[in-house]
């Protein structure tokens, strides 16, 4: 986008001081200039570090330049209150006491996405927070970042575009994106991907079959330095896919986890018809969280038909229960693809149990299935018999 394209935003009467000046000019830049939008970007800012919960946004005066070279669509309107962040104290302390924010940070604009149109209707869907509805009694769900009530979702290699529009609208919803299998190593997406996951206070998390592979090549440590290089915050360490003692296991656990990895530690085989899970799943749990692994994983696999379930996909809750009564339900995070399998464990476990190989499609509905919004897990009060809704 360029000068032509936009117009850029209107500033009357900002009361930036001039130690800010050059700060205010520039996010003004941004507007009409892509470069700057990437060099902020560039910044590292993490916008849900930051709290911009008491100032007013004017409104956006923006639009695409029409065939006749004139300002396009424009779009105006009354402030509203915003949660926008801004970039440091200094620009806070600036800006509130100006009380006119000159620009609301676009989460869309770590796509590169210049379409003014499209970079404000997300902005202006945010801005309509305080339009939520907020009138049923709904369970209670703790706020990012969380240790409980984990979304574990699985990206089976996912673009950008989708990336960007999933966590648009669904980022507040998921903790960890684990990209599956070995898709990390041919992903050319993968770098931005990474950017957005980060910016957006979600975690990333590799996938276990590529580090099992590594292990059994000997090139365990030369994957742990790309992952870090890469930006994973979090690695999974499993041996579901190639021969590997438990021994072997717990050492990968504790080097990953001296790197400063968070380790999830997954049990349970991919081969259908698994015996004696029961008995020796909760052991294993638990010397993997001796280890240091930070949550134990049951195996699920993508069709929810292995480890913890049977092959028509029924949980097996000897399994389950076994492994809760030895490390708690809160160090576990049990990979439930399936509807029906994650409403099980919501009915069984209150909507604080934590979910995993969540199918990106599905984010928005696991999250219904949490607050009761489903018939699956939904509690409804009773109504008198007049029809008439009970106190």
């Amino acid at each position: 986008m360029t000068a032509a394209h936009a117009q850029p935003l209107r500033c009357p009467g900002c009361a930036a001081t001039p130690e800010q000046a050059a700060h205010h000019d520039r996010l003004l830049r941004v507007d009409v200039d892509p470069g700057q939008l990437l060099a902020l970007f560039e910044m590292a800012v993490t916008w849900y570090e930051l709290d911009y919960s008491r100032c007013d946004v004017l409104a956006l005066r923006t639009g695409p330049a029409s065939p006749s070279g004139t300002a396009g669509p424009t779009r105006s309107g009354p402030r509203r209150r915003s949660r926008w962040p801004w970039t440091s104290s200094a620009g806070r302390r600036a800006h509130r006491s100006s009380r006119r924010p000159c620009w609301p940070p676009c989460s869309n604009s770590s796509a590169g996405d210049p379409d003014p149109i499209r970079t404000y209707r997300i902005v202006d869907a945010v801005m309509q927070d305080g339009l939520m509805p907020g009138f049923l009694e709904l369970p209670d769900r703790p706020a990012k970042p969380r240790r409980i009530g984990l979304t574990h979702v699985l990206d089976p290699g996912a673009g950008r575009a989708a990336t960007v529009d999933l966590l648009d609208s669904a980022a507040a919803h998921i903790d960890i994106w684990k990209v599956g299998w070995g898709t990390a190593y041919v992903d050319t997406a993968l770098p931005a991907k990474l950017a957005m996951l980060a910016t957006h206070g979600v975690a990333s998390c590799l996938g276990g079959t590529l580090l099992e592979i590594a292990w059994a090549q000997g090139r365990a440590t030369a994957c742990l330095d790309w992952a870090e290089a890469a930006g994973f915050s979090h690695v999974e360490v499993s041996r579901g896919t190639v021969e590997m003692e438990l021994r072997a296991k717990r050492e990968l656990i504790r080097t990953a986890a001296r790197r400063g990895f968070t380790v999830l530690a997954e049990v349970g085989s991919k081969a259908p018809g698994e015996q004696h899970a029961a008995r020796q799943w909760p052991a294993e749990c638990r010397a993997d969280l001796e280890a240091g692994a930070a949550l134990v994983v049951t195996e699920g696999r993508q069709s929810g038909t292995v480890g913890t379930f049977d092959a028509a996909g029924r949980v097996r809750p000897d399994v389950v229960e076994a492994v809760v009564a030895t490390v708690g339900v809160e160090r576990v995070l049990f990979e439930a693809p399936r509807a029906d399998q994650q409403a099980w464990f919501i009915r069984r476990f209150g909507p604080a149990v934590n979910l995993g190989n969540v199918a990106l499609a599905d984010v928005l509905s696991v999250e219904t299935l949490r607050l009761g919004l489903r018939s699956d897990t939904a509690a409804v009060p009773p109504r008198d018999r007049t029809g008439s809704e009970s106190a």
